[in-house]
This record gives structure tokens, C-alpha cells and sequence, in this order.
């Protein structure tokens, strides 16, 4: 968002402070798309060993806590956004208050909350979300907790924006990508998952899916797997569990997997459903961009941001995370009404492209004192 800010208004200096949980231990300094980044990124210990875990924990906390201080009191600074929950973010909140900086905080998954303070720190300061603060959250669902700690004229709810540019209807171009990017043809009912390989996901339940269906039914599972960090270990598990499954029931020739980051808005156009069976999420982006894309959406019905935007039978279905639930779903996907899904589509766009989300932005931005 910035990036495109940056280039429409000259008066924008960006410094970016992020965590990683990839990189541990990795403190470094570098250039992102001409925006500053400054990676604090502290892990002495990542499993839980009892009382020592615990001092321990505290000392990694207060490290990553004072490296965050040492680059935010170097700079001049005019408005502090904090995206996300860490040691990083509590501490900008932190300073933001001791200096009475206007502070942007943005709430993006489920466990978020614009009121984060550290151990220790607890007892003698609490953040201040009153005074020159506005909060933005992503779904109905986060907004409720927001309205618990600030009133509701300090919140705008938004969902991410849509890029217009890639994320639009063009039925045209179904035939065209599905040849490009796959092996799959034009009879085949292809289901279509974008995302980390991570148990959060629940790709496996896709295969346990596919398997039940009959054999022009077929699934790409695309995204990017950890290769370090704490939680490596967790996540190759978990595709390995995919593959071997994948192997054990012979599906081998039904399911594309690509293990890297897609271009995601074709293989949403060259796709029948959009599938997102994910144990919970703040939002689920690719769940509006695919709705752009023309393309409907199955979804866990438990998650309440699906809930938002799903509408059952209509760009849609919502089910929970029960086999038969979904094979019906599935199996009635072409029963959707096409000239609703392209107005949905349009409307979609219309309300939430970059543009439009860009320039309420701007907007908040200069409305602070």
C-alpha cells in the first residue's frame, strides 16, 4: 500500500520494521522496493522447557524489545502504523504513547489486539488507545473486538484491498491459462487452493476430498513452504503428510502441487471453485480476489470472515469441515448462477480495488493532528 502511496505522493518517507519467524537470529538491514526495511528478529529458545523456558523467554523478549527502540528513537517520526502482533509492534505502540506519535494500528488475524503490552512492562504502563489513535480492522468479526477498547468513530473496517489490475473477470482467458499452467483439460472440474503449506490450511482435508470424487475432478495446491525457522520442522511434516496421501490413494495424475509463490489470480480464472477449507483466518484475501476473478468460493462455514462474504448458493457455499458437506457443494457448483457471480465481481471491485482503498487511507493518514 505504501509502495503505491509512495509514488503518487512525494511527501511519504517509509521506514519498515518487521519480525520473522523464518529467519531466526538474523538482524539485518535492507531495501525493499526503495522502502527502508530493519529486520529484528530474536529467538534464543523456541520449546517450552518449564521454568527455564520462561527466563529465557523473557530475555528474548526484552532483546527484540530494545533492538525495536534503538531504530524507532533514531527517527524523526510523524505517524507510527503497527500491522500485526509482536514484541515489535507492542514496543512502537509503546513509543508511540511516551512520545505522542499519531498511531495507525491495524488488526489482521484472529488473535489480534490493538491493546498489546509486554511482560513485565504491564505492571507499569498501559497503552493509551484514546489519544490520537485509530484502529483499522479487517472483518465484522475483529471490529466487534476493537469496539470493546475504543469507540467505534476511531475504527474504520475494510477488508484488504483487491488489485484491480489482476484480479478481475475474464472468462475469456479460462481455456487459455488452464492449457498454460496445467495438464488438466477443458472437461475437467479443476478445485484450486492457494496458500502457505501449513496445518492452519488444511490441505490434506482437499485430499480426502478429491479422493471421494469421481476422476475429472481435480486439485492444485500452490504455495510456498518454510525452509527455516521455527517452523520448518512443522510445516515439511505436514506437506510430506500431503504427498504420501496423495500417493496412498493414487492421485497423483489429479492433484498439481506447486511449492513456490504463484501468480495466484490465473490459476483463480483458470479454475471451476476456489477451495478454503483453513481452520480460522482474520480474512482470507484470496477469498475476495478469487470472488473478483469471477471464480465462487467453498469455505469453512465456522470462520466467521467467510461467513461476511459467502453468500450460500449465490458466489458460494459455506460448509463445515465434513466430507460429504463438501462433496455436495462441490458437485453443485455449476448450478451458480454465472451473471450474478460476474456482478459480484464487478461490485467487489468497484468497493475495494486499491484505488478506492488507497485513498481512504490518504485520507485517514492526514486526519490525524
Amino acid at each position: 500500500m505504501y509502495d503505491r502511496l509512495k509514488k503518487k505522493y512525494d511527501s511519504i518517507s517509509l521506514h519498515v520494521i518487521c519480525n520473522s519467524t523464518e529467519y531466526v537470529n538474523s538482524n539485518k538491514e535492507y531495501i525493499y522496493k526503495n522502502i527502508k526495511v530493519s529486520r529484528v528478529s530474536s529467538n534464543l529458545i523456541n520449546k517450552k522447557h518449564g521454568l527455564f523456558y520462561k527466563v529465557f523467554k523473557l530475555v528474548d523478549i526484552y532483546i527484540e524489545f530494545f533492538r525495536t527502540l534503538l531504530i524507532i528513537r533514531k527517527r524523526n517520526i510523524d505517524l507510527v502504523h503497527v500491522i500485526g502482533t509482536s514484541v515489535s509492534t507492542a514496543t512502537a505502540i509503546f513509543w508511540a504513547n511516551i512520545k505522542k506519535i499519531p498511531l495507525l494500528i491495524e488488526m489482521v488475524n484472529t488473535g489480534a489486539t490493538p491493546d498489546q503490552n509486554l511482560p513485565l512492562l504491564k505492571y507499569f504502563y498501559q497503552p493509551n488507545l484514546e489519544s490520537n489513535t485509530k484502529i483499522i480492522v479487517i472483518s465484522k468479526e475483529l471490529e466487534k473486538k476493537a469496539k470493546k477498547l475504543v469507540d467505534k468513530k476511531r475504527i474504520w473496517c475494510r477488508p484488504n484491498p483487491i488489485d484491480e489490475e489482476k484480479f478481475n473477470c475474464e472468462l475469456n482467458k479460462k481455456e487459455i491459462y488452464r492449457t498454460e499452467y496445467t495438464s488438466f483439460g477443458a472437461k475437467d472440474i479443476i478445485l484450486t487452493s492457494v496458500a502457505k503449506f501449513m496445518p492452519l490450511k488444511n490441505q490434506l482435508f482437499l485430499i480426502k476430498v478429491l479422493k471421494e470424487l469421481p476422476s475429472k475432478y481435480k486439485l492444485i495446491l500452490c504455495g510456498p513452504i518454510v525452509k527455516s525457522g521455527i517452523h520448518s520442522r512443522r510445516d515439511n511434516d505436514y506437506f510430506n503428510k500431503i504427498k504420501e496421501k496423495i500417493n496412498d490413494n493414487e492421485l497423483t495424475d489429479r492433484v498439481l502441487i506447486i511449492r513456490e509463490y504463484v501468480d495466484s489470480s490465473k490459476y483463480m480464472k483458470l479454475s471451476d471453485v476456489y477451495v478454503m477449507p483453513h481452520h480460522h483466518e482474520g480474512l482470507g484475501t484470496p477469498m475476495l480476489e478469487s470472488l473478483a476473478c469471477g471464480t465462487p468460493v467453498i469455505a469453512n462455514s465456522e470462520v466467521p470472515s467467510f461467513q461476511q462474504w459467502i453468500q450460500h448458493g449465490v458466489n458460494g457455499y459455506l460448509c463445515k469441515l465434513n466430507i460429504k458437506e463438501w462433496l455436495r457443494a462441490i458437485e453443485k457448483i455449476d448450478s451458480l448462477n454465472s451473471n450474478i457471480l460476474i456482478d459480484n465481481s464487478h461490485n467487489l471491485i468497484n468497493s475495494f480495488s486499491t484505488k478506492r482503498i488507497d485513498s481512504d487511507y490518504w485520507k485517514i493518514i492526514n486526519s490525524f493532528n
